[in-house]
């Protein structure tokens, strides 16, 4: 029920029910602690008198500690005066003290005893036959106690006025910000990316609020990539596309020009398959893309058969000599898919290396080395990227599809200059 509310009305009710509680657990605990308390102050009092003073006394002061003592038999040991001031030492009073008195088994004892008028705390000590008695008089304990009460339901009704008002200011700055986020949201919900929501706050709402612009700015580089991507796309379609159209109506209009209708028809065939493997490269990255959203688990292969098998395949190219420091090691993922990925890393170092190509297998990480030149820095961290036009001027898909197959095994993948060369690295992400 309290789900339907809004926020304001939810912290409001919150509010005052944990008021209401601690206003509950107050008016029971506190007469019992108020008790307590000063129940020990007078048995302190009490004691210290005993302590310090001897003798019989009968003030007049119903606050200060009285004294007698009584016989053996319980009897006062002295003509006790009653006066007004004196007026609550009655004979049922006295009748109680001799009764416990009698009874009394330890040297020391003390009571609590309720008389018609007032309650009487005392503390009766047996001394050899004799019995000494001190006591006090608790004569506006009920009224002390009543007064704390309510100024202590005053106190909480004040509390919760002051809380409830607090409340309804900071719920409506808390509201606003909500409002404010909620709106921004649904712009970029419509393809509305202007407006920036990051914030200065540190609170929860802040955080909230700067992931969502974290998010708004990687829709837009997102969307910058996708454009890009589209008019490559569509660039390199039209290549082949143009190719064979020219070629067919050259055909048709008895025109060969490969020289024969062989040769021409020769030259459509081998556009189309370029068509195909573009189209299927597309695809691919597409496929990648959705089983990365599904993030499946994938059986482990030794990684050392594919690194040799890509390898063997390249190995006839005279100018490049290749030098493997293969582990026994296994990695998540599937045969024919790694195989796509490495082979597209070592065709691109085979591309660029002046004489040497150096891969190295380990349980965590695989380095692919070349000794040609370094990347320029404003295009290493572009090479992943499709079509991204980089390093030495050369654009094209196979490094991105490279990519999405390594994070869809739960791997990274990077390069960096090094030394006489630059590295390209995958491994393992152990998270």
């Amino acid at each position: 029920m309290i789900k339907k509310l809004s926020i304001k009305k939810q912290m409001t009710i919150i509010f005052v029910a944990i008021i209401s509680i601690i206003m509950i657990f107050a008016s029971v605990y506190v007469p019992r602690y108020l008790e307590k308390s000063m129940e020990d102050t007078i048995f302190r009092t009490i004691d210290s008198r005993m302590n310090t003073k001897k003798g019989t006394t009968i003030s007049e002061d119903l606050y200060a500690v009285q004294q007698l003592f009584l016989n053996s038999e319980g009897k006062p040991g002295h003509e006790i005066i009653l006066n007004e001031k004196s007026k609550f030492i009655t004979t049922n009073f006295l009748e109680q003290i001799k009764e416990n008195a009698l009874k009394q088994v330890e040297s020391t004892q003390k009571y609590v005893i309720q008389t018609e008028e007032v309650r009487v705390y005392c503390v009766i000590e047996k001394v050899f036959t004799t019995y000494r008695v001190a006591y006090m008089f608790d004569v506006y304990g009920d009224e002390f106690r009543n007064d704390i009460i309510k100024q202590i339901v005053g106190l909480l009704i004040l509390l919760i006025i002051f809380g409830v008002t607090a409340m309804y200011i900071y719920s409506n700055y808390f509201v606003n910000r909500i409002i404010k986020i909620k709106s921004k949201v649904e712009k970029i919900a419509d393809g509305n990316w202007q407006d920036s929501l990051k914030a200065d706050e540190e609170d929860e709402l802040g955080i909230l609020s700067n992931s969502i612009e974290d998010m708004r700015v990687k829709l837009i580089e997102q969307d910058k990539y996708k454009n890009h991507m589209f008019q490559s796309i569509s660039h390199d379609l039209k290549t082949p596309i143009m190719i064979i159209n020219t070629y067919a109506q050259s055909v048709k209009d008895g025109i060969y020009p490969e020289g024969t209708l062989e040769e021409t028809i020769e030259g459509i065939i081998d556009e189309s398959k370029k068509l195909d493997l573009k189209v299927k490269k597309i695809l691919l990255i597409n496929k990648l893309t959705y089983l990365k959203q599904r993030n499946e688990k994938f059986p482990e292969i030794n990684m050392k058969e594919v690194i040799i098998e890509v390898v063997t395949r390249f190995k006839n190219i005279k100018e490049i000599h290749f030098e493997l420091q293969l582990e026994e090691a296994f990695y998540e993922g599937e045969f024919e898919k790694w195989y796509t990925a490495l082979e597209n890393i070592i065709a691109n170092n085979i591309r660029y290396a002046k004489s040497v190509i150096r891969i190295q297998l380990t349980q965590s990480e695989i380095n692919i080395f070349n000794d040609g030149p370094n990347i320029e820095f404003e295009d290493i961290n572009d090479i992943f990227i499709t079509y991204n036009k980089g390093y030495c001027g050369e654009n094209g898909i196979g490094l991105t599809i490279t990519k999405n197959i390594v994070e869809l095994f739960r791997c990274n993948i990077g390069v960096r200059n090094v030394e006489d060369g630059v590295m390209f690295f995958i491994n393992k992400n152990n998270t």
